[in-house]
């Protein structure tokens, strides 16, 4: 648990807050994994260890995630898809309304015309 999911470039943080650390990357810390900020037996955060390497915000954010005693493989997910797996479609609707927040449900069904059009493969 924790062991493939990078806490530096990876986005593992919850929903409720920004998905990435904003402590800047310590040197010699570059590599440090969420494995490594959980106690020896992986059941809780490691919170000394926490507290001196982030700053509030992340502390905050990292012990307000709860610890999943099913012991299971770590997997990063596309949340914005219902089966967790990115797609340019996705991805797109993402940075669209990243920048043009106000677009307004009657654009949204031109786009959707737009997108259900079918061309030829490459």
């Amino acid at each position: 648990m924790g062991t493939k999911v990078n806490v530096w470039p990876d986005a593992w943080l919850s929903l409720d807050n920004c998905r990435d650390i904003q402590t800047p990357i310590i040197l010699g810390q570059e590599t440090l994994m969420v494995r490594d900020l959980l106690g020896h037996d992986g059941s809780v955060w490691d919170e000394s260890k926490i507290f001196t390497i982030f700053q509030h915000s992340d502390v905050l954010a990292i012990l307000s995630i709860p610890i999943s005693s099913r012991r299971v493989d770590d997997e990063l997910i596309w949340h914005y898809k219902n089966n967790g797996i990115y797609d340019v479609k996705s991805g797109y609707h993402v940075a669209v309304e990243a920048v043009c927040p106000n677009l307004g449900e009657a654009s949204l069904g031109e786009w959707r015309k737009l997108w259900n059009l079918k061309f030829p493969r490459k």
